[in-house]
């Protein structure tokens, strides 16, 4: 079998080489409507195989005839955030947590903004943000807090 692994990122493709060499069949094709790449290793009829492969970023097939299909393709690319307007929800994230919050001043070239916390405990605190080169409203002066704009989530991580 003559595959061309370039196009498959390196654990994708270390993954399929050790299920090729222990005997599963491979087959890797291409997306018609996307251009990408999908991999499949069939007859998965062992769970600790299924295990190391759902570890490794492939995922059961549902289909009734394919129970032991497992399939990877990259994850689609995330939608780009709306820009930010006066008003708008956005969610303060640091670690795991993420706290609801509102736009209440953007800057003319909209590389700055300030959000105020919708929380009641914290109703009011307002926080200063600016874009950064990695696409990423920031936190201004910290660079481990990082916005997502236009949906409110409020998340807190009960393990810490």
């Amino acid at each position: 079998m003559n595959i061309d692994w370039s196009d498959i990122p390196m654990h994708v493709a270390v993954t399929a080489q050790q299920m090729l060499a222990r005997g599963y069949p491979i087959n890797v094709t291409r997306s018609p409507w996307k251009g990408s790449v999908v991999v499949e290793i069939r007859e998965v009829r062992d769970d600790k195989v299924s295990t190391f492969l759902r570890k490794h970023g492939f995922r059961p097939v549902n289909a009734v005839d394919a129970f032991d299909l497992f399939r990877w393709t990259p994850d689609p690319p995330e939608e780009p955030e709306p820009a930010p307007e006066v008003g708008m929800g956005a969610t303060y994230c640091i670690g795991n947590d993420k706290y609801a919050m509102t736009i209440v001043e953007v800057s003319k070239t909209k590389r700055k903004i300030v959000l105020q916390h919708d929380a009641p405990h914290r109703k009011g605190e307002r926080i200063e943000a600016t874009l950064r080169t990695d696409g990423r409203y920031r936190e201004k002066g910290v660079s481990y807090v990082h916005f997502i704009i236009g949906k409110r989530l409020d998340y807190w991580d009960p393990s810490f």
